[in-house]
């Protein structure tokens, strides 16, 4: 196929707090580079990450534009020298951590992230922690400043973890359980690329069951 130079593109562009979402027209294509390949994205999703960055909630870098978010899925259209994991016309998804490809996470993961950083749920889930109990932090649906009750977590012998997603092989192992026990995803909506600001509103008012997702 033949790959245009430019294409549309969805930009948070900062304001006094938080960013707006525009529409920019004629945004470069880059070519691929060695070991690298380029996606023709078909259809993204939203998280609740996603909306709070868009407030200015989440922690991020200090930028004045960024092209929001990190869950997507489409098809190899070209492919760079020394590219040997993806052909032109294979299926694919993206991973959330650019560098952290396997085994324990880097001083570097973080910055390759597509999103961003866990906290947020805590005084909700210690009364029903058992003696010994261990809670998993996953996303940050009511915020990222909580405290945490560190009286609770001695009293009952319990432990914490943050989950900033995975690893690029473990989002590999986890596609092949599904493609293997042929689970699909719970879809909720599908927007048209061009009602991106309706997507996030509707993810704002809580009341989706699945993902959210815009069809590009």
């Amino acid at each position: 196929m033949t790959i245009p130079n430019s294409q549309q593109q969805y930009q948070l562009v900062r304001r006094e707090k938080g960013f707006n979402l525009q529409l920019r027209e004629g945004a470069p294509i880059r070519r691929p580079g060695s070991r690298e390949a380029l996606v023709r994205i078909q259809a993204s999703s939203l998280n609740r990450r996603d909306l709070s960055i868009r407030d200015g909630s989440y922690p991020i870098a200090n930028r004045d534009t960024l092209v929001p978010l990190s869950d997507g899925a489409g098809e190899v259209v070209a492919v760079g020298p020394e590219t040997t994991r993806f052909q032109i016309g294979d299926r694919v998804a993206a991973t959330f951590f650019q560098s952290w490809l396997a085994g324990h996470p880097t001083a570097r993961t973080g910055a390759s992230a597509l999103g961003g950083a866990l906290d947020g749920m805590l005084a909700q889930s210690l009364a029903a922690l058992a003696l010994g109990g261990h809670i998993a932090l996953v996303g940050g649906l009511s915020g990222y400043g909580s405290e945490i009750a560190v009286a609770g977590l001695i009293g009952r012998n319990a432990g914490i973890t943050g989950i900033s997603v995975g690893s690029r092989a473990e989002f590999e192992a986890l596609n092949a359980f599904l493609t293997e026990h042929a689970i699909r995803p719970v879809i909720d909506r599908v927007f048209p690329f061009e009602q991106a600001d309706e997507a996030y509103a509707w993810m704002a008012t809580g009341n989706h069951f699945g993902r959210i997702v815009i069809r590009l």
